[in-house]
């Protein structure tokens, strides 16, 4: 399995409804579609962790074993260097958000899971590298995340698994029932809404 570790931790990304972040409009307003708090406290200081037990969970949902990678990604991005206004619709992460990145990152890697961080690159990208490496390799692939943009790699063996799970996983079998469009057209489609 490779795990987008940027779509699961921030699925689940909760800001606390400290003063400052109500002012930065960093929390959700609608009690309704709002998930707990989850945080604990460290010399009287609060310390968000909801993504941190977004990321964890996966444990409980999924066997994972040696063959887990996680990919992350990279502060520094080069598509931001060439493109100053990339993803520059998305609510900027706060320090609450990557103190639990990098966190999750010592303790993966300090337990013997495989992390993956190449400075300048997004998970994506490494995602896209390890499984076009290992595919042939493997009876079955799974990219865990809610980035639609890496359906291009289902293939036989290879499984989309939706982080959010609100909706079903894409393979082979559902792609165009799922995604409403023919067999890895997923790039065309994204051109298209781009123009």
């Amino acid at each position: 399995m490779v795990v987008d570790v940027s779509a699961v931790m921030r699925t689940n990304q909760v800001y606390l409804n400290t003063p400052d972040n109500i002012i930065k409009g960093l929390y959700n307003p609608h009690k309704k579609f709002q998930q707990k708090q989850l945080y604990t406290v460290i010399d009287d200081e609060f310390f968000n962790t909801s993504a941190m037990y977004g990321l964890l969970r996966i444990f409980r949902m999924f066997e994972l074993t040696s063959n887990v990678i996680f990919c992350f990604d990279s502060v520094k991005n080069l598509r931001k260097d060439i493109d100053k206004n990339y993803k520059g619709n998305r609510v900027k992460q706060g320090n609450e958000y990557y103190d639990q990145v990098n966190t999750i990152y010592k303790m993966l890697e300090s337990v013997g899971f495989r992390v993956c961080l190449v400075d300048g690159y997004e998970g994506d990208d490494l995602i896209n590298y390890v499984v076009e490496e290992n595919y042939d390799d493997y009876d079955h692939v799974g990219i865990l995340t809610n980035d639609k943009d890496l359906t291009h790699l289902v293939r036989d063996n290879v499984y989309w698994l939706n982080c959010r799970r609100t909706k079903g996983d894409i393979h082979l079998g559902n792609y165009e029932d799922m995604l409403g469009i023919p067999y890895n057209s997923i790039i065309l489609n994204l051109l298209y809404q781009t123009l």
